[in-house]
Order: structure tokens, then sequence, then C-alpha cells
């Protein structure tokens, strides 16, 4: 009896083992490493002096490529959906997505410096949150 009752005692520490390294690595949330945060914020801040509506293609652009160490998934606003809720701006890059996509396929949308500025600005907030 003491035997089997040993035997059940390491199962159940063996599985309770088992459990927190499936919980460790299933909650841990990936990051973006540092240096490539730091090389797209860069890339953003780089834009500034560019044409607004171009600035936040670009701005947008970059925000993108940056979250491709994140997931596989193609299209801009998948990667975003994947991240949204880790963000502590998402109502604010959902906006400018929808600013880029508009300066993309509509004809004379007027966008003025403030806006550029405003969108570098949450683009490189939302990877600040999102770096190692």
């Amino acid at each position: 009896m003491s035997s089997t009752f040993n035997f059940q005692l390491l199962f159940i520490i063996i599985f309770i083992i088992f459990l927190l390294i499936l919980v460790f690595v299933l909650g841990r949330t990936k990051k973006i490493p540092q240096n490539i945060v730091n090389k797209f914020i860069k890339k953003i801040e780089a834009t500034k002096n560019l044409d607004p509506s171009l600035s936040i293609m670009m701005s947008h652009k970059y925000f993108i490529a940056a979250l491709a160490s994140l997931t596989s998934k193609k299209k801009a606003a998948e990667r975003i959906k994947i991240i949204a809720d880790r963000l502590p701006n998402k109502a604010q890059i959902w906006r400018f997505h929808r600013l880029r996509n508009k300066i993309a396929h509509e004809v004379e949308i007027n966008v003025i410096p403030t806006e550029a500025n405003l969108a570098r600005k949450n683009f490189i907030k939302a990877l600040e949150s999102l770096k190692n």
C-alpha cells in the first residue's frame, strides 16, 4: 500500500508540474524584441518631414512591419486584431488604420500635419507597449 501511495503522490506531483509549465508557456504573451521596436520607431519618426498623408501611410507601414514578429498574418487589419487588446491606445490605432485606408483608396483626402503627428505618436506608443 505504501508503494501505491508513493506512486500516486509522484504522479500527482508530476501532473501539477506539467500544469504549471503549461500555464506558464500558454500564458506568456509574445513581445517584440527591443531592437526591432527601436528600429521601427526611428523609421516612424523619420516620416515627420513628409507630406501628412504620406507620413501616415509610411508610419502605418512601419508599424505593421514591426508586428510581423508577433504574427504570420499578412493583412494589416489581421495583425492589429491579434494584438489590439494589448494596446493602451487600441481605439486610436484602429482610427489611424482606417484613415490610412481612406488615404490609400479615396481621392482628395486632406490630412493636416497635427493629424499625422498624432498618428506617429500613437504608432510609437503602441510599439513601446509591445516591446521586450
